[in-house]
């Protein structure tokens, strides 16, 4: 690409921020036409904001992830909770099935489900 990437500034960022809260995504080229914001986002285009936004909420999405994972991190071993069981012990248990899932087979399934082959 012929033009030159220039990184964004704490400025460009924000006035991207408040527009969005303003305008709502999508209205990328009523954004860059608004005075209010105009001047902060002169060096940018239509594409270059959704890019931007893209990412701000990438971001965003990653940290709120992170918090979440330190809320429910359990450092105790005493609070940890068991492993979650696999879909076919699951399985086994609401068809009232206590067969061990190494020797089940289709068709010792299918016998003990229906009585026949």
């Amino acid at each position: 690409s012929s033009r030159k990437k220039r990184p964004w500034s704490k400025e460009e960022e924000t006035a991207l921020v408040r527009a969005v809260g303003e305008y709502g995504e999508g209205y990328w080229a009523d954004i860059l036409e608004d005075t209010a914001y105009k001047h902060d986002l002169r060096h940018r285009d239509k594409v270059s904001l959704k890019d931007k936004w893209r990412n701000i909420k990438a971001t965003n999405f990653k940290r709120s992830v992170k918090k979440k994972q330190k809320l429910f991190d359990c450092s105790d071993k005493d609070d940890e909770a068991p492993p979650l069981p696999s879909p076919s012990t699951i399985k086994n248990e609401r068809q009232g099935l206590q067969y061990p899932e190494s020797t089940t087979t289709t068709t010792t399934t299918r016998t003990a489900l229906t009585g026949s082959e």
